[in-house]
């Protein structure tokens, strides 16, 4: 017989059937994240930052002592391998810690310019994101420039411009698939 394309579509009905049926219903527990409940309260990053302020403090005196450790031992050997990834990794979550902190107070001196523009009777203005990380970026090398010097601005710009090369050349290459 021909089938009819109009005909609604036939199900299967080759699904298993449970060997174990539910006589008395078993109440599961549910596992919870202390962290994510609404009785744990709001994270207040500001609070968190002043009360373990220490660690990055501690985190600087491991990184000095890493670094006597590290002109000590022979480069070649696995000890050295370990430690100077374990202060590659130190070093960068200083830098990151720094990165958000420079970050955060540029937000907030740019808020509060803001207020104080509106107070004055100017009409509210909020700056993008995008303007704001570009004000940090300008932070960031006046203050690499005053503690390192020219030198190290051009090194730490051409390292960018390498960076920003290698990210276009790498979508050229996913865009042409490969060739």
């Amino acid at each position: 017989m021909a089938k009819d394309n109009d005909a609604p579509a036939e199900e299967g009905c080759g699904a298993p059937v449970s060997r174990f049926r539910e006589v008395v219903p078993i109440q599961k527990r549910k596992a919870r994240d202390p962290r994510f409940e609404s009785t744990a309260g709001t994270f207040d990053e500001h609070l968190f930052r002043s009360s373990f302020g220490f660690l990055s403090e501690i985190r600087d005196k491991e990184i000095a002592e890493m670094r006597k450790q590290l002109k000590k031992l022979d480069k070649s050997s696995y000890e050295y391998d370990e430690l100077f990834r374990q202060f590659s990794r130190l070093q960068s979550q200083n830098k990151r810690e720094h990165d958000k902190a420079l970050l955060a107070k540029t937000r907030r001196e740019v808020k509060k310019a803001e207020q104080d523009a509106v107070k004055r009777g100017k009409s509210a203005f909020y700056m993008k994101d995008k303007d704001i990380k570009r004000l940090a970026t300008i932070r960031h090398v006046n203050e690499v420039r005053e503690t390192k010097g020219d030198a190290a601005v051009r090194k730490m710009t051409e390292k960018r411009r390498k960076r920003a090369v290698g990210k276009v050349l790498k979508h050229d290459k996913l865009a042409t698939g490969g060739r």
